[in-house]
């Protein structure tokens, strides 16, 4: 019954992530913006900018960061985006 539950809670988080990650992100990619490394971080910014990710979807990626740095780089992957629209 354990197990089950377990693995019904593990899905049910995948899922989750999912939504609020869409397919398209690399986890990889959003772990270097928080890297120790300016350098780093810059090129998972741009990269992000580059991605098929929407603006929806990455307006629910800066309300899912706890940490402030994600934000804020999440926050210059929108105006990246948006500098590209228009």
């Amino acid at each position: 019954m354990k197990t089950t539950l377990v693995a019904l809670s593990l899905s049910c988080f995948f899922w989750a992530v999912m939504d609020v990650c869409a397919e398209a992100v690399d986890q990889a990619l959003l772990a270097a913006l928080e890297d120790n490394s300016f350098q780093v971080r810059e090129k998972a910014t741009k990269e992000l900018i580059d991605s098929k990710l929407t603006i929806p979807e990455i307006e629910k990626l800066v309300e899912a960061a706890e940490e402030p740095e994600t934000r804020h780089r999440l926050q210059l992957v929108l105006l990246g985006k948006y500098e590209r629209i228009g």
